[in-house]
């Protein structure tokens, strides 16, 4: 339990720290893609192992089969609405929904199978999209530093709150069952990569971002 409150603490964290140093104009453009980058390389190795790989382990490969590719279609269903409601209204609510679509799986995994190597990839994303993301809202809106803070750390607060979610529910629901859940949040990662956080890098951060997710790979693959 202790360990399921301090790992989220510590991925909210990461989403509020990325949004003030993204709102201190200090981390150049270029790097803020590399590390995005960075950051895809290494929830791409975690994804792979922790979400898709020991569920497979754990549970029928045809629940596996089923459930990824349903939490890529959960991901780019909920992606699409966030994108149709802030088309017509750039609120905080809905900016926020955008945040939660791609951090809410990651966190619920992390609870329900808490290990370090997953942690390192979601606070190492965690932060260059906070400091991307408050950057661009600043940048696009008439919103005061404290308010897009703020925005963020409720962005974090959500997040820390799926950990406990994901780390509860597996005191109620079979291996197997976890297996899944865990499948499902691996398919809305995957997507969730490779909708926005490497185009991203790459638009960012340019040749070298393909550096930044090799790095970011074979760093997650050690602490594995």
């Amino acid at each position: 339990m202790l360990q399921a409150v301090v790992f989220g603490l510590v991925t909210g964290i990461s989403l509020a720290v990325g949004s003030v140093v993204g709102l201190s104009d200090r981390v150049p453009k270029a790097l803020a893609g590399v590390l995005l980058a960075f950051a895809s390389g290494a929830l791409m190795f975690t994804t792979a192992t922790e979400l898709i790989q020991h569920p497979l382990e754990q549970a029928p490969m045809w629940s596996i089969l089923v459930a990824v590719p349903l939490g890529a279609l959960a991901f780019l269903g909920l992606n699409a609405l966030s994108d149709r409601l802030s088309a017509g209204n750039q609120g905080s609510v809905t900016l926020l929904i955008g945040v939660m679509v791609d951090g809410i799986p990651e966190n619920l995994a992390l609870g329900s199978s808490i290990g370090p190597a997953l942690l390192y990839s979601i606070v190492a994303t965690n932060f260059p999209e906070a400091l991307t993301g408050a950057r661009d809202m600043r940048t696009r809106t008439s919103w005061s530093r404290r308010r897009v803070v703020s925005i963020w750390s409720l962005g974090g607060l959500l997040l820390t709150l799926a950990v406990l979610a994901g780390y509860f529910l597996t005191q109620f629901v079979s291996d197997e069952v976890t297996a899944v859940i865990n499948a499902f949040a691996g398919g809305a990662v995957v997507a969730s990569l490779f909708a926005a956080a490497v185009p991203e890098g790459h638009d960012q951060g340019g040749s070298w971002a393909a550096m930044g997710t090799a790095v970011g790979f074979v760093i997650a693959a050690v602490i594995a």
